[in-house]
C-alpha cells in the first residue's frame, strides 16, 4: 500500500510540492562546514527570525513608514488514504494554501483618522480533494483547505480599534468565520470538522421543492447550509465591546447570500448506487453531472440494455472572491402546489436566495490560579436567514413518470444554532515566557504546558442533518526538552445525525411501492429483488418490476486525529499527522477511513 501511494504521489506533484521538497532536501547544505558562501547564506537564512522572506526582502521598514504591513503563511500538505473510504478516487492528494493579510494604518497618512485602518485578506488554495476518497461529507473532510480546484478568497474591510482595545468596529466584505469562534489550538489539526466547521454548516434540511430544468418532475432543491468556513464572503459589519479586560461581547450582521454556499454533492455515493438504486455498483465514488446518462441494472444487479438520464437539479455555484457581490436571484417556489398530482411545484430555475446572517458571541478569558493559567469560555449563536424546509411533516406527489415522492411541506425562514467553547490551560511549566506566534492572524500563543480545548454545537434537528456536534482535544507545548515550541496534539470529534432526518428517509422508503402508511409496505423486501404486483398483494398482474433496498439510516461519525507539530526554524514548521474516521458517510455504507499525511508551513 505504501509503495502504491508513493507511485501515485510521484505522478501528482505540484510545482509548490516540488519547491517544498527542494527546501527539505537542501537543509543539510545549511549545516555543512565547508565554508562556502552558499552554505553560509543558507545557515543565516535558516537561523534568522524575520520570516522566510527576511522582513519582505528589506521592504518592511519603508512600508511601515506609511503605515502598511503584511503578514502571511504558505502551507503544503500531503494526504494518503491507506484504508477504508471509496473506490474510483485518488488515494493520494497534495494540497496547497497561501494566506496574506495586509493592514494600512490610516492615521499614518491622515492623522485625524486615529485608530482607523484598512484590512485586506487574500487566500489562494489549490490541489486535490481527500474527502472524495475518504467518503465523508464536506464538513468532516480530512482536509480543511482543498476543493479540487484553484480558488481565490478575499475579504476587505475598514476597521476601528480604540486605543485601549475596549471598542472595535469594522465594515466591508467580510467572513464571520475569521472573527467568531476563534480556537487557535484546534487549528493545528487538519480535519475540517475539528479545525474549521466545528459542527456549524452541516447540511440543512431536505430543501425547497422545485422543478428540474426540463420541467418533467419535481425535486427538493437543497438550499445552502450555513457557510461556516474560509470560503464565504458577504457585505456586513462587526462590533465588539470589552466592558472588562477579560470579557467581550461581539455582534455581527452580514448578507446571507446563498449563492456563496457550496453545491450539492456530485458523486455516486454508496447509497446512490445498487442495491439502493438502478445505477451499477461500479459507479460508486465516481463523479456525476447534471443530465448524465448511465446504464441501468435490474433487481439482481445485472446490467440491462436500458439507460437512465439522471436529470438531477444541481446546487448553486461555489463562488469565491467577489463573485457574489450582486446577490442571488429571486427564490419563489410555488409551495401551494406541493402534494398536487402532476402540478408544477417549482419556479423553473431560480434556486438561490438572499437574507441576513447574524452571529453573536460573549467571551470570558480569565487567568486562573497562582500560575495565571489562561482560559477562554464562550457562548455564541448564529442565524442564517435563508428559507429552507423541515424534515417533518411531508406530503406525497406524483411526478410525470408516475413515481411517488415524499416532499417537505413545512418551510422555515431561517436556520439557527448555538455553540459553546471552553479552552483552558491545565498545567504550565515553570520559567517560560510568552513567545510571539508566527502564525498570522492569531496574536500570541500560550506558555509551555498542557492545554485542553472543547466545543459543542446545537441546531434544531428538524432542519439540520447534523444538529449535535462536539469535540475535545489535548495539546502539550514543549513536551520534549529543548523542543520548547513543538506541539503534540490529539483530538476527538463526534457528529450526531438528526432523528427527524431519519424519519424523512423512512417516508422515502415507504413510498417505494404503495401509499404512505399502507400495510402493503411491509411486504416490500428489505433488499433488491424481482417481484410481481401479484406477489406483493397489489393485483393480478405477473409483470415483474425491480425493487431496490431501503435507504439506510444515519447514526453518527467520529474523528480521531493526532499530530506532532515540529518547529524547524522560527519561520517554518513540519507536522506529521494521522486521522481515523469512524463511519465516514454516517450511514454505515463506507468503511472506516485511515488518512496519514504531513504538512509544511512557512511564515512570511
Amino acid at each position: 500500500m505504501i509503495l502504491e501511494l508513493a507511485k501515485r504521489t510521484s505522478r501528482r506533484l505540484s510545482l509548490q510540492s516540488a519547491f517544498f521538497l527542494l527546501f527539505i532536501t537542501t537543509l543539510p547544505v545549511a549545516f555543512s562546514s565547508d565554508g562556502n558562501s552558499l552554505s553560509n547564506f543558507a545557515a543565516d537564512w535558516y537561523k534568522q527570525n524575520n520570516g522566510a522572506t527576511d522582513k519582505w526582502f528589506g521592504l518592511e521598514a519603508p512600508m511601515k513608514t506609511y503605515g502598511f504591513s503584511v503578514k502571511g503563511d504558505m502551507k503544503e500538505a500531503y494526504f494518503g488514504q491507506v484504508a477504508g473510504g471509496l473506490p474510483n478516487q485518488p488515494k493520494s492528494n497534495w494540497c496547497f494554501d497561501m494566506k496574506l493579510k495586509g493592514t494600512l494604518e490610516l492615521d499614518k497618512l491622515f492623522p485625524a483618522l486615529n485608530g482607523w485602518s484598512m484590512i485586506s485578506y487574500w487566500r489562494y488554495r489549490a490541489g486535490g480533494n481527500p474527502r472524495w476518497a475518504a467518503g465523508t461529507p464536506n464538513f468532516i473532510a480530512p482536509s480543511n483547505m482543498p476543493n479540487g480546484a484553484d480558488l481565490w478568497n478575499l475579504a476587505q474591510m475598514i476597521q476601528f480599534d480604540s486605543k485601549n482595545k475596549a471598542l472595535m468596529f469594522n465594515i466591508g466584505w467580510e467572513n464571520p468565520y475569521e472573527q467568531f469562534l476563534q480556537q487557535p489550538l484546534s487549528k493545528i489539526f487538519e480535519n475540517q470538522a475539528i479545525s474549521t466547521s466545528k459542527g456549524i454548516g452541516a447540511n440543512a434540511g431536505p430543501g425547497i421543492v422545485v422543478t428540474n430544468p426540463s420541467r418533467t418532475s419535481s425535486y427538493a432543491y437543497r438550499t445552502s447550509p450555513v457557510p461556516w468556513g474560509n470560503t464565504f464572503g458577504a457585505w456586513g459589519a462587526t462590533l465588539r465591546v470589552k466592558p472588562r479586560r477579560d470579557t467581550s461581547i461581539q455582534i455581527g450582521l452580514y448578507w446571507a447570500n446563498s449563492n456563496m454556499g457550496g453545491p450539492n454533492p456530485t458523486q455516486f455515493l454508496p447509497n446512490n448506487v445498487y442495491p439502493y438504486s438502478s445505477v451499477p455498483n461500479s459507479y460508486k465514488g465516481q463523479f456525476r453531472s447534471s443530465g448524465q446518462v448511465v446504464p441501468v441494472v435490474n433487481g439482481n444487479g445485472q446490467q440491462t440494455s436500458r439507460t437512465q438520464n439522471l436529470g438531477w437539479v444541481s446546487g448553486t455555484a461555489n463562488n469565491h472572491g467577489f463573485g457574489g457581490t450582486a446577490g442571488s436571484p429571486q427564490f419563489n417556489p410555488k409551495t401551494q402546489n406541493i402534494g398536487v398530482t402532476g402540478a408544477d411545484v417549482g419556479n423553473g430555475g431560480q434556486y438561490s436566495q438572499n437574507g441576513l446572517f447574524n452571529v453573536n458571541e460573549i467571551a470570558w478569558e480569565p487567568k486562573l490560579g497562582k500560575d495565571r493559567l489562561e482560559g477562554k469560555y464562550v457562548i455564541g449563536s448564529y442565524v442564517w436567514g435563508n428559507n429552507n424546509s423541515q424534515f417533518t411533516p411531508v406530503a406525497f406527489t406524483t411526478d410525470a413518470y408516475g413515481a411517488r415522492r415524499p416532499v417537505p411541506t413545512q418551510v422555515s425562514p431561517v436556520i439557527w444554532g448555538l455553540y459553546l467553547q471552553a479552552d483552558q490551560q491545565l498545567y504550565a511549566e515553570k520559567g517560560n515566557n510568552y513567545q510571539e506566534d508566527q502564525v498570522s492572524m492569531h496574536g500570541k500563543i500560550s506558555k509551555q504546558g498542557l492545554y485542553t480545548f472543547s466545543e459543542f454545537t446545537y441546531t434544531p434537528p428538524n432542519g439540520c442533518q447534523v444538529p449535535y456536534y462536539f469535540q475535545v482535544g489535548l495539546v502539550y507545548k514543549g513536551l520534549i526538552p529543548t523542543r520548547d515550541n513543538d506541539m503534540l496534539g490529539i483530538c476527538l470529534g463526534s457528529a450526531i445525525y438528526s432523528p427527524q432526518f431519519n424519519q424523512y428517509i423512512k417516508s422515502q422508503n415507504e413510498a417505494l411501492v404503495n401509499n404512505y402508511g399502507s400495510a402493503l409496505n411491509a411486504t416490500v423486501p428489505n433488499g433488491p429483488t424481482m417481484a410481481s404486483p401479484q406477489q406483493l398483494g397489489t393485483g393480478n398482474s405477473t409483470t415483474q418490476s425491480s425493487y431496490y433496498a431501503y435507504q439506510p439510516y444515519f447514526t453518527s461519525t467520529q474523528i480521531i486525529e493526532a499530530c506532532y507539530d515540529i518547529q524547524l526554524t522560527k519561520w517554518a514548521n513540519l507536522k506529521p499527522f494521522v486521522e481515523y474516521i469512524i463511519n465516514p458517510a454516517g450511514n454505515s455504507t463506507v468503511a472506516n477511513s485511515v488518512v496519514v499525511g504531513v504538512t509544511s508551513k512557512w511564515f512570511f
